[in-house]
């Protein structure tokens, strides 16, 4: 009697989310693959424009002094520094809500849709073309996120005073760096959005939120310590291993969780 009930409640589920599948046209699909690339762009540069925008605040006053003196002697390095500051911070809050409109338009993508056999095909085949573009672009990233530093020490060594034009250097190719995810990791998941079957089970889409969830503390953490143990302890040569150990700490974090939830079931 429970496996029949079990098998009713299955079928009834299917049934349920048959009726609630929603189709889109070729044209739609395209729509949205282009949409989602400019919003990753628009996202990736307001991220940027974030972590650039103390960078006159930082830069020793030795170093633009100079070039601030011929527009007005009254104006000071710290003034440009803070106009710049939130001029960077301003445009980067209209680029997030810019991209979160015109992403919201598709949210629906995101719970599964039928589409024309012959687009879905196309579809999987610029994933697979794409997925060794993300691969390289992972590797890319990380590697300008640990050679970051060489900047900041050779400049260090060179004069004095050129510390902060490294730690300048050194926030630009960290920003490249982050650039380089957002924009990739979205056309990535946009892909995947357009290709995730409606039929996704209540525990997958459950597992897909947790791990979300791991990546976006983790990843961020992992650059805050990146960037304090470098600042204030002033460990560049060895801090660059804090981005494998959270690869490594993701993989076990998410592995763990599913077992738990398996020995549950």
């Amino acid at each position: 009697m429970e496996e029949l009930m079990e098998e009713f409640n299955i079928t009834m589920e299917q049934e349920t989310v048959e009726q609630s599948i929603l189709s889109i046209s070729e044209e739609q699909v395209y729509d949205f693959i282009s949409t989602n690339k400019r919003a990753a762009k628009c996202i990736g540069l307001g991220v940027m424009l974030m972590i650039l925008s103390p960078i006159l605040l930082i830069l020793d006053e030795s170093i633009f002094h100079n070039w601030v003196s011929m527009f007005s002697s009254t104006i000071t390095n710290d003034t440009v520094g803070i106009i710049m500051l939130f001029s960077f911070i301003a445009i980067a809050i209209g680029l997030f809500i810019y991209s979160g409109l015109k992403l919201e338009e598709y949210r629906f993508i995101e719970n599964g849709v039928n589409m024309p056999t012959s687009t879905y095909a196309a579809i999987q085949r610029k994933n697979e073309e794409f997925r060794s573009t993300f691969s390289i672009s992972l590797i890319i990233g990380i590697f300008i996120i640990l050679f970051s530093a060489v900047p900041l020490i050779v400049l260090s060594d060179v004069r004095e005073g050129l510390e902060s034009l490294g730690i300048v250097i050194l926030l630009a190719m960290v920003a490249l760096a982050v650039f380089i995810f957002i924009y990739n990791g979205m056309v990535k998941d946009g892909y995947n959005k357009l290709l995730k079957s409606p039929h996704t089970s209540k525990r997958e889409k459950e597992q897909n939120r947790v791990m979300a969830a791991f990546s976006t503390i983790i990843w961020p953490l992992a650059v805050i310590i990146f960037l304090i143990s470098g600042f204030i302890f002033e460990a560049w040569h060895i801090n660059w291993i804090i981005f494998p150990i959270a690869g490594l700490l993701l993989s076990m974090l998410t592995g763990a969780y599913r077992l738990a939830k398996y020995e549950k079931e």
